[in-house]
């Protein structure tokens, strides 16, 4: 008898075990499935900018664009143009990190640090200065120098004859301590006319002042 309660009992058990067991499939509400795939389609639309136009080129010019495998399973493009080139050229002064990463040589990780280094500098007077990029070396410049280039009307400048000590030495040419001498200077000896009004102070020679005064307002 106990043993058929058992069994019994078992009986009545086994469908809510199995049911416990059985690994259930997420659900993905059909609103994020959407916004998943236009977040992959964009990003690999904007990649495959450089390659398209250079494919595009190449039956035109004669170019030889070919794919190599890299040691991780990557691909890196070769392009050997025989001809003057005509390839995607981007203003880097409004291109975000995702659009720079189109540059040859340039991944996320160099991509932010331009950004960043472009949101401190107030933005690039020249192109340059991508090499003052923490790790951008010349030989990375050399590769991607042809496809980038500068508008100065998109830099911020900075009202020198109004900017604090602290919002001045924020700036990568400046630093806190020129910062904190260039107010005291105009708050002793009163406004600066111009950039040569900067040679006063003693400090800054002439290389120094012709980058600074891309962004200083008078």
């Amino acid at each position: 008898m106990k043993v058929l309660l058992g069994l019994m009992g078992l009986g009545l058990l086994f469908p809510l075990l199995v049911q416990m067991t059985q690994i259930k499939k997420m659900v993905i509400p059909e609103s994020a499935r959407l916004e998943i795939r236009g977040f992959l389609d964009d990003v690999e639309k904007t990649l495959a900018v450089a390659d398209l136009t250079l494919e595009e080129v190449g039956k035109t010019r004669n170019v030889n664009v070919q794919m190599q495998p890299m040691g991780s399973g990557k691909f890196e493009t070769e392009r050997a143009f025989q001809s003057q080139r005509r390839v995607p050229v981007i203003e880097i002064n409004g291109a975000d990190s995702l659009i720079l990463q189109v540059l040859p040589g340039i991944g996320p990780a160099f991509a932010s640090r331009i950004v960043r280094f472009r949101e401190r500098l107030g933005g690039f007077c020249e192109k340059e200065q991508l090499m003052e990029v923490y790790g951008l070396d010349s030989v990375r410049y050399q590769k991607l120098k042809d496809y980038v280039r500068v508008d100065t009307s998109l830099v911020r400048r900075i009202r020198i004859n109004e900017v604090d000590a602290e919002r001045l030495g924020r700036h990568p040419l400046v630093g806190y301590k020129l910062g904190n001498l260039i107010v005291r200077y105009r708050d002793h000896h009163g406004k600066f006319r111009n950039e040569t009004d900067l040679k006063s102070l003693g400090v800054l020679d002439e290389e120094i002042i012709k980058k600074l005064k891309h962004y200083l307002v008078f």
